[in-house]
């Protein structure tokens, strides 16, 4: 992995263990984040509320690291598969995800989540 690809790794591996303090030091001030459905958030907070009760844990499952140069910085591409439990505690896993960071100037400017969690929730019967 490149050094781009350590400052995603550290942010992501910082919030998925809910060091969000932490994580929050690795932030650009214009981040954003945009999640499946064109979620867009700012802050952690504003996501944690559009989360609530979807998920009592997700996990991220990495497989591939990629790097591209972009005009805005260097795109983080991060490939796996989640899982975890729903709000109701039904498990999943094998989730396919690509989480594509911004890294500009050493901070996290984006974070674009895509994931086919639509498909396996209609799979589940939900």
């Amino acid at each position: 992995m490149g050094q781009a690809s350590d400052i995603a790794r550290n942010f992501l591996d910082r919030f998925q263990s809910r060091d969000l303090a932490g994580a929050a030091e690795l932030l650009a001030p214009d981040f954003a984040m945009v999640w499946p459905g064109s979620a867009r958030f700012t802050r952690f907070e504003a996501l944690a509320a559009w989360g609530k009760g979807r998920y009592r844990a997700v996990h991220n499952v990495y497989e591939a690291w990629e790097e591209a140069p972009t005009p805005d910085g260097i795109a983080v591409y991060a490939i796996g598969t989640l899982t975890g439990e729903l709000g109701d505690g039904t498990p999943f896993s094998g989730v396919r995800f690509v989480d594509r960071l911004l890294v500009r100037d050493g901070k996290i400017a984006a974070l674009h989540v895509w994931s086919d969690m639509a498909d396996a929730l209609r799979k589940m019967g939900r």
